[in-house]
């Protein structure tokens, strides 16, 4: 099994103004088609966006590139 790809997903919901709560999910996606999701647990106010670029740098790592 082989990692083939990893898709970070920024969520800004604006159904819910005022709030500072931004989720960063993260997928995994293998050769075999077993995925997996996790979250950044950092993703408030302005650490969400300094967590999705960190995850997105991280990506690289685990892709090999």
């Amino acid at each position: 099994m082989k990692i083939t790809s990893v898709d970070v997903i920024r969520s800004n919901d604006e159904r819910c103004p005022g709030r500072s709560w931004k989720p960063i999910f993260v997928r995994i996606n293998t050769d075999e088609g077993i995925y997996g999701y996790g979250e950044a647990g950092v993703a408030y106010t302005t650490g969400g966006f300094a967590a999705s670029e960190m995850l997105v740098d991280y990506a690289g790592f685990i892709l090999g590139k």
